[in-house]
Parts: C-alpha cells; structure tokens; sequence
C-alpha cells in the first residue's frame, strides 16, 4: 500500500512539475513616493521578453513599507476608475480581490499570476490566497502597470524593458 501511494505520489510531483512555468524576468521598478520606496515591481513570463499582456505572466510587487490591505484595495479602485474601469463586474472582482488581500508587512511580496486559461491566482509570500475565474478583468488589474495609459509611464517602460 505506502509503494502504491508513494507512486501516486511521485507521479502527481512529475506531472505538476512539466506544467510549471519557468519563469524569466522581463523587467524591474521601484515606486517612490516623495523619497519613500513603497514596493519593487517585478515581470515576469516564460520568455523574458514582453509580449504584451499575455499568459502566462506574472506581476509581484515586493513591499518596503506596511500597507494595510484596505489602502491597496481603494488604490485599486482609483486605478480601474482612471482606466475607465467601472462595471458592477469590476465591482465584484475587486471585492473578492479585497477579501483574499491581507495586510502587508514590509518585506512581504503580492504577486499576480495570470495563467494560459486567462484565469489568475493572487499569492501573498508565493503561498495563493485566491483563484480568479477566467475573465478580461484580470488583464485589466495588470493595466495598472502595464497600459499606455497608466499613472507611472517610466515604471511601465522599465517592467516592459522599452526604449
């Protein structure tokens, strides 16, 4: 019986292993406010090269300062709203954004996964705390960073790694 379940085992650590990405840092900022760092952004996907917003991908923001969870909630908010974003279905995918977000400690990361099925996973410290359903509006959380027409150009260029 352990022989058998130790192959189930070993086979389910196989196969999850061929389906994980590899990942490659496309790019890297840091957002400062005033003379604060407040996090460092990272990109990434499987090739190390921008291909637009595109699975798979993944934002993590690694954090230099506590930021109680509602402040990066009602930023959010202001951000969807800035890029036209205001749909009741943005409205419930922000609140289940809001419930699986905890308070971040200086040093903790949040890193935003969108898969090859357009779904998308949130990590807090690469442990996931929610599971996105398939949908356009995790591309528009990653337009935050990623749009031409987000609030931090020169943070955009950097992650992107354009000219």
């Amino acid at each position: 019986m352990v022989k058998i379940g130790s192959l189930i085992l070993v086979s389910f650590l196989t196969i999850s292993t061929a389906y994980a990405t590899s990942w490659q840092t496309i790019g890297q900022s840091t957002l400062t406010f005033w003379r604060w760092d407040i996090y460092t952004a990272t990109l990434y996907n499987d090739q190390g090269q921008y291909q637009g917003i595109e699975s798979p991908l993944k934002l993590s923001l690694n954090y230099h300062r506590n930021i109680p969870a509602k402040r990066i909630y009602k930023e959010t908010r202001k951000q969807f709203k800035r890029l036209g974003y205001q749909s009741s279905e943005h409205d419930l995918w922000l609140d289940a954004f809001y419930r699986a977000l905890p308070d971040i400690e200086s040093g903790a990361t949040l890193s935003f996964e969108l898969k090859s099925d357009n779904s998308a996973v949130l990590h807090h410290n690469n442990t996931p705390v929610n599971h996105f359903a398939a949908s356009a509006l995790n591309r528009h959380f990653l337009e935050i960073w990623l749009s031409e027409a987000t609030q931090e150009p020169d943070m955009r260029k950097q992650l992107i790694k354009a000219n």
